[in-house]
């Protein structure tokens, strides 16, 4: 395969010979888009800041919330987790 080499005014120098087996091959263009979207990702300065351990608020659940006031929040009908209702099936 046979390209053509120009200088900077457009006026034609040269021709080249390219490998046949490297330049005429198929284009896909899926992994094409892929490339460019890996490229376009490596190119962003990534600045943002995460909240590390010290800074990110804790959170109470409620099972810590029952162990401080003790059985007060349990629900008067309850039994080992259960509706005393459910044990006459």
């Amino acid at each position: 395969m046979r390209v053509p080499i120009y200088n900077m005014q457009g006026e034609k120098v040269d021709s080249l010979d390219l490998n046949k087996d490297i330049f005429e091959g198929e284009i896909k263009r899926d992994l094409l888009h892929r490339i460019q979207l890996a490229h376009q990702k490596n190119l962003r300065q990534g600045t943002v800041s995460t909240k590390r351990r010290g800074k990110r608020r804790r959170k109470k659940t409620l099972a810590s919330e029952r162990y401080r006031k003790g059985a007060s929040r349990e629900h008067p009908f309850t039994y080992l987790g259960r509706r005393r209702s459910s044990f006459r099936s």
